[in-house]
């Protein structure tokens, strides 16, 4: 897998759910999250092909959001 596409699991969890950094960084410590069944750790780092769950829940991978600036005159 590239190294490009690897994202840090606490801004992974962060991007994809309502939580903050900090409250994610706080999820992983308390074993709450897992990557492909296996429990995360600080630093560890997932792709887009990778199983994430929180409490028991897949969580799906983010995706990059575009914003668009109209000029109607």
């Amino acid at each position: 897998m590239k190294e490009d596409n690897l994202v840090r699991i606490n801004a992974y969890v962060a991007s994809s759910t309502s939580l903050s950094r900090r409250s994610s960084d706080k999820a992983i410590e308390e074993c709450r999250v897992s990557i492909n069944g296996e429990i995360a750790h600080l630093g560890d780092k997932v792709g887009p092909h990778d199983v994430v769950l929180l409490d028991g829940h897949t969580i799906e991978p983010f995706e990059k959001h575009s914003t668009y600036v109209l000029n109607k005159p």
